[in-house]
């Protein structure tokens, strides 16, 4: 919702102009892709303003068999940079994320920033601390202490899904 705002202000666009109604009328629901990407390996700087790369229309009907999930609110595509996370999410894969989430709150994959670098991490709540690891045993582990790190350390979303876009019957995307 704040890469929404910030691209309407920055295009002087109407408030609320890139948001969609999720009424009762409506027989789908939009996906957006920003151009922004959380890192599976060492972090990644992101642009203050992303741009929106595309939007797809879902069905309503066909959420919950496409998605596993009752409804698409808060949920957003973003591409995944590097092989940290490998093979659960695969380098440059489609995240399915839930930017509704902005607190560690069970174990997890999380999309977080640290020290303004953006990551896609396993997240695992340690006596005192949280470790950030990969599925990829190349990788070391991240130890994040959120006492000292109070000003460097967000949760930015939670990791849902892979979006299978070719899996997906074109005939069902509009």
């Amino acid at each position: 919702e704040k890469a929404a705002r910030n691209l309407e202000k920055k295009y002087n666009m109407p408030p609320m102009y890139l948001d969609t109604e999720d009424d009762l009328e409506q027989d789908s629901v939009t996906l957006r892709q920003f151009d922004y990407a959380a890192a599976c390996g060492s972090g990644i700087i992101n642009s203050d303003y992303p741009e929106l790369i595309r939007s797809i229309e879902i069905p309503k009907e066909r959420i919950g068999e496409l998605f596993g999930l009752r409804s698409l609110d808060g949920i957003d595509i973003i591409t995944i940079s590097g092989d940290s996370m490998a093979p659960t999410i695969p380098q440059k894969a489609l995240a399915l994320i839930d930017t509704r989430v902005h607190e560690f709150t069970r174990d997890g994959i999380y999309i977080f920033v640290l020290h303004g670098a953006v990551y896609m991490k396993r997240l695992q709540r340690m006596p005192g601390f949280i470790r950030a690891k990969s599925d990829n045993s190349f990788y070391d582990d991240i130890d994040i202490y959120p006492e000292k790190e109070q000003e460097n350390f967000q949760i930015a979303a939670r990791f849902i899904g892979v979006f299978h876009r070719d899996a997906v019957d074109p005939s069902v995307l509009t």
